[in-house]
């Protein structure tokens, strides 16, 4: 098989969006701001067209796609 071109993806999004809760620390598992990650979590949540629950508390972001209520383009944040 020939090699692929490109860099590799920087999250694993297949697994990231199992419907388990996941908890990303800014700095460890993020280099964005914790709102630039939000966001992106959001456009994934989007793309996929799934609901995706968002919180955070200071540098931490905790997330689960799929699970919970559901609101305006499927999304749920606070």
């Amino acid at each position: 098989m020939a090699p692929r071109i490109g860099r590799p993806p920087k999250y694993l999004w297949d697994e990231l969006t199992d419907g388990s809760i996941w908890k990303a620390h800014q700095g460890e598992d993020f280099a964005s701001t914790v709102d630039s990650f939000r966001t992106l979590l959001r456009y994934q949540a989007r793309i996929r067209q799934m609901p995706v629950e968002i919180h955070s508390r200071g540098p931490i972001v905790w997330f689960r796609f799929g699970k919970g209520g559901q609101e305006e383009d499927g999304l749920v944040d606070s």
